[in-house]
């Protein structure tokens, strides 16, 4: 049973789905006083429940390998961890982490979820990854909203008094760097406040953004946040005919600002040779906030993005293998050309690879990338476990980084064009993932998949099958994996 969005008489039901916990199989519920499981009575059982108050809970995560389940740690005399059987549990760990959210901006308790991902709705309008932040407080409490399909706005809070309105700007000359690592960042909360007033908020360095106008999320019409994640929120601002995502910082990493810089130059400068990559500029004192008007903070700018992840796209052409092929045609090639600059994305996933409503391939989410300037230094991030090497460390990082997933990526597109059914089979409707998972390449003799594309498949197929295998058997930065040998296959 998939998870579904409800609204059920007055009993304000966010998300309700089958669900299997201690051996038991019953009902997960998420409303507005927090999470509830109560287990199928029958005359051998006796109902069984679980109720977790927002209040109690510490974290949310989603852990395990091919079995994914829901984590929810709550406290008590102890702290508990409570683990759901659920179909889709990155929708779950994304609707628990918004929920105890905005219950945290009216009560100043509640969690942050752990080990964030990727909206579980695959039809996107967004940029790189990003911390849900809660309503502006400035605003009353958003009121409880019809169900909405396929993502409804976020669950009713407890009644609260309106904020009173910031008070005007205090007469001060900001800070005009990050300064150092110490002292708190803003939350997203900050930061919706200061999209109410982008002409005091905006430094000048962002050119016409401050002419720009702040597009509010229409399936959460009283947030600005269109996505967040570990470092980051991400908003949409309009100028003219055009549109920009904005990300701003809700933590500092380290050499965020050299990091940063040298990305937006190198992706800057051939930008316009790659057409799969997106706009990315770095703004080193972008945005201030009421909280610390005395302190510009960083942001990246980028083209918004409107179109649908890869594995959307296979889903919704899963039966036209044609545009499958075409697809894994100009991905293969965009990567050869990408690697001529000495340039590896870092984490090739599914939710990082957008094709836009022309059916263009564009390539987001930057943050993890290698350029020439990083020759030396550790990886910030390792990327999605179910795409790259299993032996992957911090230390491999070059050029060479995305060899392993590009072939695995390339591999699952020339499969299933050839045989749809595969991607029922073994994919299952998992967001994280394609044909692979990491428990096939940690053991690739007990593997189905590959057992299957190697017996089965093509001699094409036969033959990437192959060369994954050999690659699983070298060094994770291994180049006989890379686009250039893969498309010669």
């Amino acid at each position: 049973m998939r998870a579904q969005t409800v609204t059920v008489g007055n009993d304000d039901v966010i998300l309700v789905s089958g669900c299997k916990t201690q051996k038991r199989k019953g009902t997960l519920k998420l409303d507005s006083k927090g999470l509830s499981f109560i287990s199928t009575s029958s005359s051998r059982n006796k109902e069984f429940r679980i109720d977790l108050k927002f209040s109690d809970m510490v974290s949310v995560s989603v852990e395990g390998g091919f079995r994914k389940q829901l984590v929810v740690i709550s406290k008590g005399s102890n702290l508990k961890e409570s683990f759901f059987r659920v179909s889709d549990p990155n929708t779950w760990r994304d609707y628990v982490a918004i929920a105890t959210k905005v219950y945290k901006s009216f009560t100043g308790s509640g969690i942050k979820p752990s080990n964030p991902g990727p909206s579980a709705q695959q039809t996107v309008s967004r940029a790189p990854s990003p911390s849900t932040p809660a309503p502006p407080p400035s605003s009353p409490p958003p009121k409880p909203q019809p169900a909405r399909a396929p993502t409804p706005p976020p669950p009713p809070p407890p009644k609260a008094q309106p904020a009173p309105k910031p008070a005007p700007a205090p007469s001060v000359t900001p800070r005009t760097g990050t300064g150092g690592t110490s002292g708190e960042w803003p939350s997203g909360q900050d930061y919706e406040q200061s999209f109410q007033s982008i002409r005091y908020s905006f430094n000048k360095s962002l050119g016409d953004l401050t002419q720009g106008k702040p597009v509010k999320n229409p399936k959460s019409p009283v947030w600005y946040v269109y996505a967040s994640g570990n470092y980051g929120s991400v908003y949409k601002m309009q100028v003219g005919n055009s549109f920009y995502a904005l990300k701003c910082f809700t933590r500092r990493t380290p050499n965020l600002t050299w990091r940063y810089s040298k990305i937006s130059d190198r992706l800057g400068k051939v930008g316009k040779k790659v057409d799969f990559l997106v706009e990315f500029n770095y703004y080193e004192t972008a945005i201030r906030t009421m909280k610390d008007p005395g302190r510009y903070y960083p942001a990246l700018k980028m083209t918004w993005m409107d179109g649908v992840t890869l594995n959307r796209y296979i889903t919704d052409n899963i039966n036209k293998p044609k545009i499958i092929r075409a697809l894994s045609d100009g991905f293969i090639e965009d990567m050869a050309g990408l690697k001529k600059f000495g340039i590896a994305h870092g984490d090739l996933a599914g939710d990082n690879l957008i094709i836009d409503p022309h059916g263009t391939l564009k390539l987001i989410d930057y943050d993890g990338s290698f350029v020439p300037d990083f020759k030396g230094n550790p990886a910030p991030e390792l990327g999605h476990a179910d795409f790259q090497h299993p032996m992957r460390g911090a230390k491999d990082y070059s050029e060479e980084t995305d060899n392993f997933s590009c072939l695995v990526i390339y591999l699952s597109l020339i499969a299933v064009s050839e045989d749809p059914l595969l991607w029922e089979k073994y994919n299952g409707d998992d967001p994280d993932c394609l044909l692979f998972r990491k428990s096939d390449f940690i053991n690739p003799n007990g593997s189905k998949v590959i057992a299957e594309l190697s017996s089965r498949g093509s001699k094409k197929v036969r033959n990437l099958t192959d060369l994954l295998v050999d690659a699983l058997g070298n060094d994770p930065l291994w180049k006989g994996c890379g686009a250039q040998e893969i498309r010669s296959i």
